[in-house]
């Protein structure tokens, strides 16, 4: 598990394209792009170095193009004769809705504070989930609609009678009670549901054997720009989803899932959760962050404690900072910082021995005499006292900071899961087709012979379902009046 934070033009997509190219002949990948740039420089040369050998493993979908789409299938249809395991799978796909609406309605996270909201919405999403035939997911917000076709279809073909008698009594709700309990529901599963490119993807029924193309050494490619915040979420939080259920039911081949741009897309309790669980089934995650913001300690903890963390030059003091404090490896406890020198001087006593002489005059003559004593002097004497002075740790963090913010572009500093840091010098990802323009040329053909794969399919606009043919009542009085 990886976790790239920096700038834009720090070089982290280009130090992302260099690490992945190794694994192109023996994983999986699949790569969620918010922005087309990555992406575009990925696939192009990739198509540059294996040709068109790499096609029939392949996969390039932008979002915005929607005159040929892979079908998707948001709410599944279980048909498990086991009651409980078919309640499971259901509730599965019902937290997983309920997580992505979510993600932008912060005040719909707790659903234990709206009873009324959930109990609604479930019924909706239960008629998909226990019907007898095959529907679009953009349908289930009409669901809520009182006498809509939608909802008459749905109705019609439901397998669950609480969920069909539910589904009968919104039906007959006054305008009141449809404004306040159903009307709120709809305007939550509008924007994941009905937008126009998940409409488009849900349009058909799925046909795609996920499973068997993973384990084939797929390379897939999602692109999401130009298409709304609502839609780009929906897009990453569904291929995480299916990702995170076919590993956990297992998978031949080892992967990585590469989700550039997590700022945007929003880190959800399934990544966390993925984060410390995938590893153990060969699924490797690699995420890119332009900074780090989390919306509490706890999923900034999980987050963090299991990803290696790669930085590149920063631009932020702060982010700087926090690459030092992670990089402390890198600090000596024993580093140096300068000799404190001491100047000491001190008087030394010395016994020196002096010789004297003497002369007297006697009755004799004179006479002559020498003597020796010792005496005592002082020496003055200088010396220099040397003292190491270490490096603080919070000195060495601030000008590691310093260096973390002055490297130049490629390099990078690792801090691995459980491991000692270092430091590592990245080449800029090459074009092997020299210019960017012929590039970008041959990424469009990359792109258009990708999608002429069977698993890419004209969408359809569905029409909605024609109600069963009315019935005519006797009245109490006579008279006939026509059922509803």
């Amino acid at each position: 598990m990886r976790l790239y934070v920096g700038p834009t033009g720090s070089g982290k997509n280009n130090t992302v394209n260099t690490d992945l190219m190794p694994f192109v002949s023996t994983h999986w990948i699949s790569g969620i792009f918010p922005n087309e740039e990555p992406a575009r420089h990925f696939v192009s040369e990739l198509y540059a170095r294996e040709g068109e050998g790499v096609l029939p493993r392949l996969v390039v979908q932008r979002f915005r193009d929607t005159s040929r789409v892979i079908a998707e299938e948001i709410i599944q249809q279980h048909q498990n004769d086991d009651p409980f395991q078919r309640d499971l799978a259901d509730d599965l796909g019902l937290s997983f809705l309920w997580g992505v609406i979510g993600q932008n309605r912060k005040d719909f996270r707790n659903t234990v504070e709206r009873p009324v909201l959930l109990r609604n919405g479930t019924f909706a999403v239960r008629a998909k989930q226990r019907s007898r035939v095959w529907w679009s997911d953009s349908w289930i917000p009409l669901v809520m609609r009182p006498r809509h076709p939608v909802q008459l279809h749905a109705i019609e073909n439901c397998t669950d009678q609480e969920v069909r008698d539910e589904l009968v009594r919104m039906s007959t709700y006054s305008l009141r009670d449809q404004l306040a309990l159903l009307q709120p529901i709809e305007n939550l599963l509008n924007p994941p549901l009905r937008n126009p490119v998940i409409a488009a993807r849900t349009s058909r029924q799925p046909t795609e054997d996920r499973r068997a193309a993973l384990n084939g050494g797929e390379i897939r490619v999602t692109i999401l720009e130009g298409i709304s915040h609502e839609a780009q979420q929906m897009a990453y939080a569904l291929e995480l989803n299916r990702i995170v259920s076919l590993a956990l039911s297992g998978l031949e081949r080892p992967g990585i899932l590469v989700i550039d741009e997590l700022n945007k897309l929003g880190v959800t309790q399934n990544l966390v959760t993925a984060l410390a669980t995938l590893r153990t089934y060969g699924v490797d995650i690699w995420t890119i962050k332009q900074y780090l913001a989390f919306e509490d300690e706890y999923q900034r903890n999980g987050f963090l404690q299991n990803v290696d963390l790669y930085l590149p030059p920063q631009n932020d003091p702060m982010m700087a900072e926090f690459g030092a404090d992670v990089m402390r490896g890198l600090l000596d406890e024993y580093a140096v910082h300068h000799d404190e020198v001491t100047t000491r001087q001190f008087t030394r006593i010395e016994m020196v021995e002096r010789e004297t002489e003497s002369e007297s005059s006697g009755p004799n003559g004179k006479t002559k005499g020498k003597s020796k004593t010792l005496v005592p002097v002082s020496i003055p004497e200088i010396t220099q006292e040397r003292r190491p002075v270490y490096k603080s740790a919070r000195d060495q963090k601030f000008w590691k900071a310093g260096d973390i913010m002055n490297a130049p572009i490629g390099t990078v500093f690792v801090k691995p899961k459980l491991q000692p840091p270092y430091v590592r010098t990245v080449r800029e990802f090459p074009n092997s087709w020299g210019y960017r323009e012929v590039a970008d040329a041959r990424f469009e053909e990359c792109l258009q012979r990708v999608m002429q794969k069977p698993i890419f399919e004209v969408p359809v606009v569905n029409p909605f379902p024609v109600p069963a043919a009315t019935t005519t009542n006797t009245a109490r009085r006579g008279g006939r009046r026509r059922s509803r």
